[in-house]
C-alpha cells in the first residue's frame, strides 16, 4: 500500500454505519469500475483501512476505518455501486448484543 493517502481522522469510530462517496468524473477507462480492498491495520488491532483504487487519472485513497464485522445481509443497508462517475460504499456494522 506504498504511495497512498491514508484519511486518519475522518470517521469517527462510534459511526453505527459508513458511508462513502467518491467522484471520479475523468476516468480513463470507464468501462472499469473502481473498486476496494480492505487491509487489516498494523498499528491498531481496532482500526481496518478500506483502500480505493481508482485508476487513471486518479490516484489511490484510502481510510482508516473501525474494524468491526459488516452487516451486508440483504435489506440491512449495504450499497457497493459505481454510477454517473460515483463509487458509493455504504453499509452497517453489525450490531452487538
Amino acid at each position: 500500500m506504498s504511495g497512498i493517502f491514508i484519511w486518519h481522522s475522518s470517521i469517527p469510530s462510534s459511526s453505527p454505519y459508513l458511508d462513502i462517496q467518491i467522484f471520479y468524473p475523468e476516468l480513463a477507462d470507464v468501462t472499469k469500475a473502481p473498486r476496494f480492498k480492505l487491509y487489516e491495520c498494523a498499528d491498531d488491532p481496532d482500526s481496518a483501512i478500506i483502500h480505493f483504487f481508482g485508476g487513471p487519472p486518479y490516484e489511490d485513497v484510502a481510510f482508516k476505518i473501525k474494524n468491526d464485522e459488516w452487516d451486508i445481509d440483504r435489506g440491512h443497508g449495504y450499497r457497493n455501486q459505481f454510477q454517473n462517475g460515483i463509487l458509493q460504499v455504504w453499509f452497517n456494522y453489525k450490531r452487538r448484543g
